[in-house]
């Protein structure tokens, strides 16, 4: 039988896509971190499972374990309070069952250690295999507080037989200031790999080349390693000018590119975010459920099949720019209003978790 100290060194742990580069999941894991801070939660109290645990202790100023030894995650679970799955898309299975798989056998571990689970700003899906709906629904279901951060998730959800709350992605309630220069004809490109959809570089590159064509001058972002293989892959292969290729590593990086361009056009859902926020028009190329739900709720400009088909001649990214879908939707969304809501989220999860235990 183990034995647990009544009073643990942690009060929340946080799990998700932690540690390998991803500057998406990294914004996950630090504006977590700020809101908990909000929330009374101090950073001495806070410690993360990473797969680069000296990384993160020394980027994100707290205590991390190695998310891939088993020994480190138990000690990790033993120590805390509660298991935080941050944002992301943890529970899915568009490449493999390994995401689900260990995300579920954290939760377990938890549940054993007498660590309470919650989960915030969760991508659920797509699920296509039974095994991977079982791992999802039992991790899921362990938790004390679940909120997802679309429609798509909510629905999978159900599916599941589980009842969460929608809250925004939690980088939405990242506190930054609109500084982007609207004179610069300058274009962010964002590309990401996309597996087993062929024409996805075709379209993305048609667009690019066409603004180019129209005398703006491109650069690349990317937002993890993979990302500048396949900007360089557009550029090389495609014949797209690029006057450079960069890795965001932050946050601040990504804005300080933002302030000298006017537009966006890419993949990720995080470039997506952080363009809004930077106050870019954005054009995306939807490639998952998560970044469609994102574009349709903030009525953005998208690159598609439908509108590939429908294009005649050199594709017109300036026409979809001036038609943008449902731009008064995005225009009287108030970002003070997405960062009281994500914080209250954090409260009501951390009221839920922590409730009758003594801090």
């Amino acid at each position: 039988m183990w034995i647990y100290p009544r009073r643990r060194e942690f009060d929340v742990l946080m799990a998700g896509y932690f540690g390998f580069g991803n500057l998406g999941d990294e914004l996950l894991a630090s504006v977590s971190i700020f809101f908990l801070n909000e929330c009374g939660v101090s950073s001495d109290k806070i410690a993360i499972l990473s797969g680069d645990p000296e990384g993160s202790s020394r980027r994100l100023g707290i205590d991390a374990f190695d998310r891939w030894k088993l020994g480190s995650v138990m000690s990790a679970l033993r120590r805390s309070r509660s298991l935080l799955f941050a944002g992301g898309g943890l529970f899915q299975d568009a490449t493999s069952i390994r995401s689900s798989l260990y995300y579920w056998g954290v939760a377990r571990i938890a549940r054993m250690c007498s660590c309470a689970v919650w989960a915030l700003g969760q991508s659920v899906g797509p699920l296509a295999r039974q095994v991977s709906k079982s791992l999802a629904r039992d991790a899921l279901r362990s938790c004390r507080y679940l909120a997802v951060r679309d429609t798509p998730s909510l629905c999978v959800s159900r599916e599941l037989g589980l009842s969460p709350e929608v809250m925004p992605d939690i980088v939405m309630g990242m506190k930054t200031a609109a500084r982007c220069g609207r004179a610069k004809k300058t274009v962010l490109l964002n590309a990401r790999p996309v597996h087993g959809r062929a024409e996805s570089a075709d379209m993305f590159a048609e667009a690019a080349r066409e603004c180019a064509g129209m005398g703006f001058d491109l650069r690349g972002i990317a937002f993890a390693r993979e990302d500048v293989a396949a900007l360089e892959e557009i550029r090389d292969r495609y014949g797209v000018p690029m006057t450079e290729i960069r890795l965001a590593e932050s946050a601040a990086e990504f804005l300080d590119e933002a302030n000298n361009a006017s537009i966006a056009v890419g993949m990720r859902l995080h470039f997506a975010i952080l363009s809004l926020k930077a106050g870019l028009e954005v054009v995306m190329f939807p490639y998952d459920p998560k970044v469609s739900a994102f574009v349709d709720e903030w009525g953005m400009s998208v690159i598609n099949n439908c509108t590939h088909e429908k294009k005649t001649g050199n594709f017109d990214i300036m026409t979809l720019l001036k038609n943008i879908t449902n731009k008064d939707k995005r225009d009287k969304k108030d970002m003070d209003e997405v960062h009281t809501c994500v914080a209250r989220h954090f409260r009501k999860g951390l009221g839920l978790v922590l409730e009758g235990e003594d801090r």
